[in-house]
This record gives structure tokens, sequence and C-alpha cells, in this order.
């Protein structure tokens, strides 16, 4: 509304975005694995973005979570007729 510009996110931490490129999923993907804990995320303020710091660890998880999510079928897959 005013035009604030955002102050910049904590050093070394990574947007939903940006975690949702690393590992392959959707942002949707991403806010659930907030939400149920599974990965460490705060907002520095209501409504601004989620800082996002991963471990190790955290991140083995994740490679592992990401190589069993669902995805949808392609669109792309040549007519069987």
């Amino acid at each position: 509304m005013h035009r604030i510009p955002l102050p910049p996110p904590p050093p070394d931490t990574l947007t939903v975005k940006e975690v949702s490129r690393r590992y392959g999923v959707s942002a949707g993907v991403v806010y659930y694995w907030i939400e149920h804990g599974l990965v460490p995320a705060h907002r520095r303020r209501p409504g601004c973005p989620y800082a996002i710091t991963l471990d190790a660890t955290t991140d083995a998880a994740l490679r592992q979570r990401a190589a069993t999510v669902k995805r949808p079928a392609s669109t792309n897959s040549p007519n069987p007729s």
C-alpha cells in the first residue's frame, strides 16, 4: 500500500521459491513441509515471506521426501491410438 520495500532476508536463508526449485517440488509442497514442521522457517513479521534455513540433515531428509512426492501425469505423452 505504501510501497515500503521489505527488508532483505536474513543471510544464509532461502525463500519458498528457492526451496521449491532446489528439490523439484511445487511451492505448495514446501508450504506443507513448513506447516508440518519438516522445514525450519520463520517470518520476521506477519505477511512477510518465509526465511528458510537448512542444515545437512534437513537437506538429506528433504531430498528423500522430494523423491517420493507424487507428480501429476505428463500431458505430453504420445497418443496411444
